[in-house]
């Protein structure tokens, strides 16, 4: 796996966990040039990559230009391009992120709904 030139990630900026992680990785230290996107302000962007099989509130999305991860794939992408740590790689691996981001992803879900907001297809204006 390697960044194209502009690496988009579109995640749910009312997700405090969301936001926390992508502030985390430190993309733009270790990828250069990326474009985060919240999902919630690209409604079009949004509509595209579900009408592509990837529904953004089942999960955040990483498009390297040459390849979409999504959901914990998106978060292993994450971890593989940005951070040279190997235990924040093996955590982020394919196979341990197979078994957690369900649950990642209800825990998100559930913090989405208790702070008053919608799903992001959902809310649109």
């Amino acid at each position: 796996m390697s960044p194209n030139s502009l690496t988009r990630i579109l995640y749910d900026g009312e997700c405090p966990f969301c936001v926390s992680y992508v502030r985390f990785a430190r993309l733009r230290e270790a990828l250069g040039e990326v474009e985060l996107v919240d999902a919630r302000e690209a409604p079009d962007l949004v509509a595209s990559y579900s009408a592509r099989g990837y529904p953004i509130d089942e999960g955040m999305i990483v498009d390297t230009g040459e390849e979409i991860y999504f959901g914990g794939d998106a978060v292993y992408a994450i971890n593989w391009l940005a951070s040279p740590n190997p235990v924040m790689r093996w955590f982020g691996g394919r196979a341990f992120l197979k078994f957690i981001y369900p649950a990642l992803r209800a825990v998100r879900n559930l913090t989405v709904r208790l702070l008053g907001h919608k799903p992001i297809q959902n809310s649109a204006p």
